[in-house]
């Protein structure tokens, strides 16, 4: 699609713009520049549709007047955010390579910011939460059949791993990852289909792909060997029937949520016990055994720069530097993050930044009207985000701020009026 008709799809409904980037998030992958400073198609359709946003406000509508009461109904997420960008702004600052650092805001803070205002101001029941939820999952298929027919040609790491398009197999996988909780969330609703609140003229062919979506976008993830997706999503879908299993407690159904939450364990300590075999067999030579020596160096930095951190974009050369300090040669060089969630918020956002990132999780998880499905995906996140980087990457960062978006969009006041419906309950 081009920027052209994705403007006149936007400008009819910015809703509809909403859903085309959020299906399009992998084309940040398409890059250019302009002017010399870099882009992406993924940034430049973001940026139409704020343009969009901005000069789409009415009365009527009322976008701006939803923004002032998400900043007065939920303080601690707004207070959240400001020391978010703060520490980034004063990290950055600070960076040894500024160009990169303010590259990083851009692009992975700003550009998602954008994203998660227009979602918040325009995403008005539970009808739109559906859509968004479409879209993500159907972008996720897509790229799961592209993902599959990569292993069907051959084309794979020197391990045996797929990554498609993707700089890496892991990449892949944390795309996925999020969609298939998501048709999993869906097909768990006992909903005939996708298109349950959709448009009559857009059932054609997806009556099920919540099924087909599970069974594609599995075989795809299956492919990457990501065992830090694995672990995610186990721990979301440990959740899930973990909550429903509490809620049911006494119900006659509780004997099968046992036997699912035994499955769900099971599998959980199959991986583990896998995972353990090839890091005993490894030699000390094994991926785990090189996050331990990245998240050492890590330490190192925190240690060197507590409170400013060290500047975004900037753990690579950081890393490298201070190789001397360690008596053992690292077992991997090519390092741009520390594969930790939590390592990298304090390292490229300092102290301030950081203690934004977890005011903003306080703020989530610190409300029982949150909506299930953001639940899930927020557990993934953090869970799968011990082991390897959930957020810093364009697609990613976005992926994030949906989620806080979600979560906005299920408070009472921020439904259109006369349709307080929520999305309360996966089941």
């Amino acid at each position: 699609m081009s920027i052209l008709k994705f403007s006149k799809s936007s400008i009819f409904d910015i809703r509809y713009g909403l859903y085309l980037v959020i299906f399009s998030m992998p084309l940040y992958l398409v890059r250019f520049s302009v002017f010399g400073i870099p882009s992406t198609l993924l940034e430049a359709m973001i940026y139409v549709l704020f343009l969009v946003w901005v000069l789409g406000e009415t009365k009527k509508e009322n976008r701006f007047g939803r923004m002032t009461s998400l900043v007065q109904n939920e303080q601690r997420l707004s207070y959240g955010i400001v020391l978010l960008f703060s520490g980034l702004l004063i990290s950055a600052a600070f960076s040894d390579d500024l160009r990169t650092s303010l590259g990083i805001v851009k692009g992975w803070f700003f550009d998602p910011l954008l994203v998660f205002l227009i979602f918040v101001s325009c995403i008005r029941n539970e009808k739109d939460i559906k859509k968004v939820l479409l879209s993500w999952t159907l972008s996720g298929f897509t790229v799961a059949v592209a993902g599959i027919g990569y292993y069907l040609a051959g084309n794979l790491t020197f391990d045996g791993r797929v990554k498609a398009f993707y700089l890496s197999p892991n990449h892949l996988a944390m795309y996925l990852a999020p969609s298939l909780l998501i048709a999993i969330w869906f097909f768990l609703k006992k909903e005939s289909s996708f298109s349950k609140d959709i448009e009559k003229g857009a059932k054609l062919l997806i009556g099920s792909l919540a099924p087909l979506a599970i069974i594609v976008i599995s075989i795809s993830l299956y492919l990457t060997h990501s065992f830090g997706s694995l672990l995610g999503i186990s721990a979301s879908l440990f959740c899930m029937f973990g909550k429903r299993f509490f809620a049911e407690v006494r119900a006659k159904k509780r004997s099968g949520y046992v036997l699912v939450f035994l499955a769900i364990l099971s599998f959980g300590v199959f991986l583990v016990y896998g995972k353990m075999v090839q890091i005993e067999n490894s030699g000390g030579r094994s991926s785990f055994h090189s996050r331990l020596m990245i998240w050492e160096a890590s330490w190192e930095m925190i240690k060197e720069s507590p409170v400013v951190g060290i500047g975004p974009g900037t753990f690579q050369e950081k890393y490298l530097s201070i190789k001397s300090r360690f008596k053992d040669p690292y077992l991997e060089w090519a390092v741009s993050q520390p594969h930790n969630i939590f390592l990298d918020f304090y390292l490229q956002t300092g102290l301030v930044g950081f203690a934004g990132f977890l005011l903003l999780l306080s703020w989530f998880f610190g409300k029982d009207n949150r909506s299930d499905i953001s639940k899930l995906l927020m557990v993934y996140v953090l869970i799968h985000g011990l082991i390897d980087t959930t957020y810093w990457k364009n697609d990613l960062a976005v992926m994030f701020w949906l989620v806080l978006g979600i979560a906005c969009s299920m408070k009472p006041g921020f439904e259109e009026k006369g349709q307080s419906k929520h999305i309360r309950g996966a089941f």
